[in-house]
């Protein structure tokens, strides 16, 4: 049976890599990303993979005003969700970002802030029909630690952490699962080259089919960065 999925950043690379295996299960993709040239470039993509329904909206995560009508209209588009993705993200230079507040401000807004929005809106959505639905969300293993320069980001990703926590146990007595994917480094162009030994995001998207069947609250993947991260 398929997933009527909402993909939001639909551009990112693991976003792309993920939805290209919902696409092939025939799954219909609500795709969302704030670049209308790229996001109709993986459209296309996808829909040669497969999916059965592709629609596409345009907007910027940090329009949190703008977040609880997407969700309403992917909702009224495909009667219901089943599951979501939230993988947005901005990842300026560190030093640069201690250093230009307005560049520290963008990335909490991204990171942080319009995470906390969007999966507040998807939380009311399913929780309004009675339950069920999957919400992943794609963190990442410095909400663990705040080592080097990198604190900033870090910090932003601990947030994120606490708020998928508390919406976790709010929503369990819903039955609706919320996942939060820790990938190690991974090669896309939101962190630029990374040298050899990056985790590619097809690996990522396949450690997160697994862990969404395992019904998982937190997908490390590799799995070894559990114990290392």
């Amino acid at each position: 049976m398929s997933s009527k999925v909402m993909v939001y950043g639909a551009t990112s690379a693991i976003a792309q890599a993920t939805a290209r295996l919902w696409a092939a299960a025939g799954d219909p993709l609500f795709l969302v990303a704030r670049d209308g040239r790229k996001l109709q470039q993986v459209a296309d993509d996808l829909k040669t993979r497969g999916a059965a329904r592709i629609e596409t909206r345009i907007q910027d995560a940090t329009d949190l005003g703008g977040h609880a009508p997407l969700v309403e209209e992917a909702w009224q588009a495909f009667k219901g969700l089943d599951l979501a993705l939230v993988a947005q993200g901005f990842y300026p230079d560190p030093r640069r970002c201690l250093e230009d507040p307005e560049l520290m401000r963008q990335a909490l807004e991204v990171n942080t802030l319009s995470v906390f929005s969007l999966v507040n809106a998807l939380a009311r959505r399913f929780e309004s029909r009675g339950g069920g639905g999957t919400i992943v969300v794609l963190g990442a293993p410095a909400g663990e630690r705040g080592a080097g320069d990198d604190y900033v980001h870090a910090a932003s990703k601990v947030a994120v952490d606490v708020f998928l926590e508390g919406t976790r146990r709010r929503l369990a007595p819903a039955g609706v699962q919320v996942m939060t994917v820790k990938p190690a480094r991974t090669a896309s162009p939101l962190r630029g080259a990374v040298g050899q030994g990056a985790t590619s995001p097809s690996r990522v998207a396949r450690d997160i089919a697994l862990a969404l069947l395992k019904r998982q609250p937190v997908c490390y993947s590799p799995g070894y960065r559990r114990w290392w991260s």
